[in-house]
């Protein structure tokens, strides 16, 4: 039955109206309660029996807001909260309470899609646009591991530092093999670290500050800080005796004047790792 239909059986009503008589109302006939809606009843309604209304598997939603995802399994009544269906707006914050309490603004199709609320690729997308773009391990993580709930009226989102320490400062403090605060390293990861992979740590610096351990005869031979530096609270020290064992290393130095076999010594005469030197 459609709309237009009712009309015409109201037709004695309103003739009756147009000569003056108020016509007695019917009480099972109630007012249209949908507005300026005009598509045929039969979509939802049958004449069999007007409640509940089912939907007609054929029936397609407003081009304006097309039922994808999660949408297209929502009931009618949780978007519609009033039977004049044009009323309802199509801003998600008129049905998704926002979180992040405007500080993304009030599109959720930056970062989400009606597929999936926690949609990675689209969050990832929108993450590139901003001061940090993730990759490496920093794709995997919980939103929440760098932008940690906030008290209401703080900011969670806007403005989070980008500086390494910000979040890996217990990494750093609590890191023994090598002690990063007893060595007084930096601060700055990157100088030693990639977001692909945090335990291959490259301090190639090593090499113009201190001694070649990445080039060299010594590239390759040591496993950890530790095969050299054995004293974790000083980096200061360090031990070639461990590799350079004796009486072996003694007898190749039987004719170098005031030989020592101690580290000390070594790295005064071989201060590349060359033993030419």
């Amino acid at each position: 039955m459609t709309r237009q239909t009712v009309f015409v059986f109201a037709a004695p009503a309103l003739l009756a109206l147009a000569c003056g008589v108020t016509p007695a109302r019917a009480e099972d006939e109630p007012d249209y309660p949908h507005g300026e809606y005009t598509e045929d009843c039969s979509t939802c309604h049958t004449g069999d029996v007007w409640k509940p209304a089912v939907i007609a598997k054929d029936f397609r939603h407003t081009a304006t807001f097309p039922l994808r995802g999660a949408h297209a399994t929502a009931k009618c009544r949780d978007c519609h909260k009033s039977l004049e269906f044009k009323k309802t707006t199509t801003l998600c914050a008129d049905c998704h309470r926002d979180p992040h309490i405007g500080e993304l603004g009030a599109d959720c199709g930056r970062c989400h899609t009606p597929r999936n609320f926690i949609d990675r690729t689209a969050q990832l997308d929108a993450h590139r646009l901003t001061r940090f773009p993730l990759t490496g391990a920093h794709v995997t993580r919980d939103c929440e591991e760098c932008h940690a709930p906030a008290a209401q009226g703080q900011l969670q989102y806007v403005n989070t530092p980008v500086d390494c320490q910000a979040c890996h400062l217990p990494l750093y403090q609590a890191t023994t093999d090598p002690n990063h605060v007893a060595a007084g390293f930096s601060t700055d990861c990157s100088q030693c670290h990639t977001p692909t992979s945090f335990q291959s740590a490259r301090f190639t610096q090593h090499d113009a500050l201190y001694f070649p351990i990445y080039s060299g005869v010594h590239n390759g031979r040591w496993d950890s800080c530790s095969t050299c530096h054995n004293v974790p609270s000083n980096y200061s020290i360090f031990n070639c005796l461990g590799c350079h064992l004796d009486p072996g290393t003694s007898s190749r130095h039987r004719d170098v004047a005031g030989f020592s076999y101690n580290s000390n010594a070594c790295y005064a005469c071989h201060p590349t790792g060359r033993a030419g030197d």
